[in-house]
């Protein structure tokens, strides 16, 4: 099991805002939330977030930490006592990022502990994985130096082992040393941490503890180190507002590469969500829009121009186009939602279809139910919502409108044109509508008027 410690300083002013830079938001997330989900991912015995008064007393970061601990209190082994928590830290001072993981030692409970920043959202859980499973006494995750990357601390190795990480502008020659950046994401195990952060001095000039600094007293203890490589993307720093706004703007092409085995038929037209999955094999083929908390299977296909939010598309499903899929909707696997289909808070079995113009509100379709053009679920009474289920196989017509609450039965039919009021049995038909009249003389009265 690990540890994670989530440095969270910054100062708002920074950034040109009265909020501290953690809880400036990219990708539908702020920049703490972020990196505490990642950190999740990895199921780690506790988290420890150190942070400054700013950070702490603000509403935004206190509602977060609420909601967050209610959530991970159901982690299997999360440590902190008789009720699992986060747990946050401060930092009275900035004093930089040595003293931030200073303040946070005495809470670390396990062997291998690992260390990201928030300020750092790129870093992937592929990554932080990584550094999970490595042995040695310190790994550090490092990036391709770029022209972007040119003010980041330079790594520098000898024989292939990282020995020290300087400031750039200190870098005075040799290939081997400009070739990488560090990435700002560690893994470290608590001997060699607790060792070296106590040889880490002030420097002079910033009047700030360095973690950087940890490399090269590693290597004077004798603790053995090493680094694994990340891509360009993952080490991008939010360190300025025009950081931010590019960072924003560039969001589903930096996001890309984590989605393995996708295709972005037009990704220039995407909008992404930090913590939007995709499964391997499916295809999303532009203009559309991903909320926080999508979470797309495998061989999926989503066609353009849907708006997807906090909600599940399982394996096999065809998507769109034009369809809106709310807050707390599954959409079961080789289930088909098509055009101009809004569906909110439902559940759509497997194999189901709603192919046009329909709305599914509060609903729960069981599997290969058949949805007809223009099908509407009444659930709202203009008080209170009211919830509709209708069973396997059923078949609702075009034009129907089902008044919930109400339930139709396996196998049941519904049809075209009827507005529905009470429950249907199992296989039945039910109809509901005003008989047809003919009237001749109406025509030939209205012709004589005209």
């Amino acid at each position: 099991m690990v540890s994670v410690v989530i440095l969270a300083g910054g100062r708002g002013t920074r950034m040109r805002t009265q909020l501290p830079k953690p809880l400036c938001q990219i990708g539908g997330m702020s920049l703490i939330e972020n990196a505490i989900e990642r950190a999740l991912a990895l199921l780690p015995s506790q988290v420890i977030i150190v942070g400054s008064a700013a950070l702490f007393v603000n509403c935004e970061w206190q509602t977060l930490f609420e909601r967050l601990n209610t959530r991970i209190s159901r982690f299997p082994g999360f440590l902190s006592g008789d009720k699992p928590r986060l747990i946050d830290v401060l930092q009275p001072d900035a004093l930089g990022t040595g003293n931030a993981v200073h303040h946070a030692l005495p809470f670390i409970k396990t062997e291998r502990v690992i260390i990201i920043h928030a300020d750092m959202p790129f870093i992937s859980v592929k990554t932080l994985q990584t550094l999970s499973e490595s042995h040695d006494d310190l790994t550090i995750a490092v990036a391709p130096s770029t022209d972007a990357t040119s003010s980041f601390g330079r790594v520098i190795l000898r024989e292939g082992v990282p020995v020290e990480i300087i400031e750039a502008k200190n870098i005075t020659g040799g290939v081997e040393c400009r070739k990488f950046v560090n990435a700002a994401s560690y893994s470290v195990s608590y001997s060699c941490l607790k060792t070296c952060l106590a040889d880490i001095s002030k420097n002079d000039v910033t009047n700030e503890y360095y973690f950087t600094d940890i490399v090269k007293i590693a290597c004077e203890h004798g603790f053995k180190t090493s680094y694994i490589e990340v891509s360009k993307n993952e080490a991008i720093g939010i360190d300025s507002p025009e950081a931010l706004k590019q960072a924003s703007l560039n969001l589903s092409q930096i996001l890309e590469e984590q989605f393995c085995g996708v295709t972005f038929q037009n990704l220039q037209n995407v909008t992404l969500s930090m913590d939007t999955l995709i499964g391997e094999g499916s295809v999303i083929e532009g203009a559309c829009a991903f909320g926080r908390k999508v979470v797309i299977g495998k061989n999926v296909v989503v066609h353009p121009f849907c708006v997807l939010e906090e909600c599940t598309i399982e394996d096999g499903c065809e998507i769109g186009p034009f369809a809106h899929i709310h807050k707390g909707s599954t959409i079961r696997t080789g289930a088909v939602v098509g055009n101009f289909v809004e569906i909110k808070n439902s559940d759509i079995g497997c194999k189901t279809k709603a192919k046009h113009l329909a709305y599914i509100g509060d609903a729960f379709l069981g599997t290969s139910v058949n949805i007809g053009a223009g099908a509407i679920f009444c659930n709202y009474d203009g008080v209170k919502k009211h919830h509709s289920t209708v069973e396997d196989r059923a078949s609702i017509g075009a034009n129907v409108s089902l008044v919930a609450p109400i339930h139709i039965g396996e196998s049941a039919y519904v049809g075209a044109g009827s507005v529905i009021t009470k429950d249907v049995p199992a296989a039945t038909l039910a109809l509901s509508r005003a008989p047809q009249v003919h009237n001749e003389e109406w025509v030939l009265k209205k012709k004589v008027t005209i």
